[in-house]
């Protein structure tokens, strides 16, 4: 599971720790997020000043957090959609290997088949010589 951070009142911070915590739960939004938010990065500037106008207090929207961060929840949604994708793909396995044992199966029952006419033919051929054969016996005994 992501690990919590300590609450910021920085949204370009919070968004940093979205993508730690997508690539550790190995998302793939993680990159296309960080490749989006490169220009967003690269224009913040961290200032520090002892401006007595600045409240130490000042507090925003983003700085409250419910027990549940949004990054965590997608976590969970991402590992919930491998989940449900591996089970998908299990499900095609299985398929597949039915229609596979069900395409085994009828081939030997083609063959079965056949080789029961194979013999059936042989048979009819064998029993039409021994016709001819009779016939041509008959033949030269009325000579």
């Amino acid at each position: 599971m992501a690990t919590r951070y300590s609450r910021t009142s920085s949204d370009t911070l919070k968004l940093r720790r979205l993508i730690t915590s997508l690539k550790t739960s190995g998302s793939d939004l993680a990159t296309k997020l960080e490749d989006q938010s490169a220009q967003i990065f690269s224009g913040v500037q961290i200032v520090r000043s002892e401006n007595p106008c600045i409240s130490k207090q000042a507090r925003f929207e983003s700085d409250d957090e419910e027990n549940e961060c949004e990054f965590l929840n997608h976590a969970d949604y991402i590992r919930k959609q491998k989940v449900h994708q591996e089970a998908k793909q299990e499900e095609e396995v299985e398929k597949e290997e039915a229609r596979r044992a069900a395409d085994e199966r009828l081939a030997k029952e083609k063959e079965k088949r056949q080789k029961q006419q194979e013999d059936g033919q042989k048979e009819l051929l064998n029993k039409k010589q021994r016709i001819n054969e009779m016939n041509r016996l008959e033949e030269e005994r009325r000579k």
